[in-house]
């Protein structure tokens, strides 16, 4: 009886072992279906940071032409990681008030579609207080776009959970995806401001209204996966199964049970009607997210000393401050992508080698005029490809302890203290640079 089950199941590979998926699901065959969940996984990656890489990949162009100058990169960082308790604060709502990750998406998209449309039309605008100008617009939408970004980052990678395993990876890929598009864009726009006599290819507020479509692509794969179901986890799915298969099937509810038994249980999505969670266990959270989050804290914390307030003190070429943007984005992606062809977890280690990495790009912004330029590139790209592996790894990692542990409930409750780490590493880091640049005068001003 149960080798017939498994002839009438379609089985497909998604990154992380064989899901079952029962015809009457999907029919698609298992490569179709695999590339369908990755790429609107990818496209729905846009949502958290598209709002924050645009705002940072612009340092570029607003370090000539704003009364912060060099520091409006280390100013913008500072703002928004001001942001970083609202996770906090939602975490705590989402468990004293039922608000569905959905609705939370949805709301919080449409907040940052806005706050693209300000910046675009408004990041001119300059005030005074005290005789120093500054830039009121650019500095509230970089508190916004934290505020945006860590809310989604929390509902986003708590919701994945519920979905098969390239879910994940295709999410944090796509994360990647939305910096690798918006610094793409600066390249192109200050290609020409190299030469006497030219302007940019184009204007801010063309740029952010590309970005504003990249939020809107976001949201309409979210809603088809929702809508569709693309890629839930069978568990979540595992009534409707059940009394579809004393109907219709040769197979009996207990082989069906098994087939879904082997999945290991992890997290049931945005269903409604789920149970409630159980009271928290914090020895075994630590245990199963304890080693990740500390990670991914120390990553974020090298990371985002670097992007993007160390950027105008490595080079005085608004070309070469767009093309480090550029290659921190790209091979950001690509370290989030390798993820699902590297299938061990080093993450601790390779810390570590980014340190080495940072301790390079401070020596050169502390250098009045350091010798080359070039080798910028390749420090960058190696600290940020070893940033995009850690930080997608660590919630796999999480969710193998979760199964080790026998806690299937504690995967998602671990997925979302390793986004808050992740945030929590981003404030340490921009404001170290800040004091860094600022308080202590340690970064030198290109000639």
């Amino acid at each position: 009886e149960r080798d017939t089950c498994e002839r009438d199941t379609m089985r497909v590979s998604l990154g992380g072992g064989e899901i079952p998926i029962v015809p009457s699901i999907s029919k698609a065959p298992a490569r179709l279906e695999t590339l369908r969940v990755f790429v609107l996984w990818f496209i729905i990656g846009f949502a958290p940071f598209t709002f924050v890489n645009a705002l940072f990949s612009e340092v570029s162009v607003w370090k000539d032409t704003t009364p912060e100058g060099l520091n409006i990169g280390t100013v913008m960082a500072s703002a928004f990681n001001v942001a970083v308790p609202s996770m906090f604060v939602y975490i705590w709502l989402s468990s004293v008030w039922r608000v569905s990750e959905k609705t939370m998406f949805l709301a919080v998209s449409c907040l940052e579609i806005g706050g693209l449309l300000l910046v675009g039309f408004g990041w001119d605008v300059s005030a005074k207080i005290g005789g120093s100008s500054f830039s009121p617009i650019i500095i509230f939408t970089s508190f916004l776009a934290g505020l945006v970004g860590c809310i989604l980052l929390v509902v986003l990678f708590g919701f994945a959970g519920g979905y098969v395993p390239i879910a994940t990876s295709a999410l944090s890929a796509g994360m990647g995806g939305s910096g690798v598009i918006a610094t793409l864009l600066t390249v192109i726009q200050t290609h020409t401001h190299e030469y006497p006599n030219h302007d940019f290819a184009f204007n801010v507020t063309e740029f952010f209204i590309v970005s504003v479509f990249l939020v809107v692509a976001a949201v309409a794969a979210f809603l088809a996966v929702v809508r569709y179901e693309i890629g839930l986890l069978p568990t979540s799915l595992a009534v409707p199964l059940l009394e579809g298969s004393k109907k219709n099937s040769r197979c009996s509810a207990t082989s069906i049970d098994t087939e879904l038994s082997e999945l290991g249980e992890l997290g049931k999505g945005d269903v409604e009607g789920a149970a409630e969670e159980p009271p928290m266990d914090w020895r075994l959270l630590l245990r199963v997210g304890g080693r990740p989050c500390f990670t991914n804290f120390m990553t974020s914390v090298i990371l985002y000393f670097v992007n993007p307030g160390l950027y105008p003190y490595l080079s005085s070429s608004s070309q070469i401050v767009a093309i480090l943007g550029f290659v921190l984005q790209a091979t950001n992606m690509a370290g989030r992508l390798l993820v699902g062809v590297i299938p061990y977890s080093f993450t601790a280690q390779l810390t570590l080698v980014q340190g080495g990495a940072l301790v390079y790009l401070v020596i050169v912004a502390a250098v009045t005029d350091f010798p080359v330029d070039w080798p910028l590139i390749p420090a960058v790209g190696l600290l940020a490809v070893l940033n995009g592996f850690i930080t997608t790894r660590i919630y796999l990692d999480a969710d193998e302890n979760a199964r080790k542990l026998g806690a299937p409930l504690y995967a998602k409750r671990a997925r979302r203290i390793c986004s808050v780490a992740n945030q929590v590493g981003s404030l340490v880091g921009s404001y170290v640079c800040l004091f860094a640049a600022v308080g202590v005068h340690g970064f030198a001003k290109k000639s």
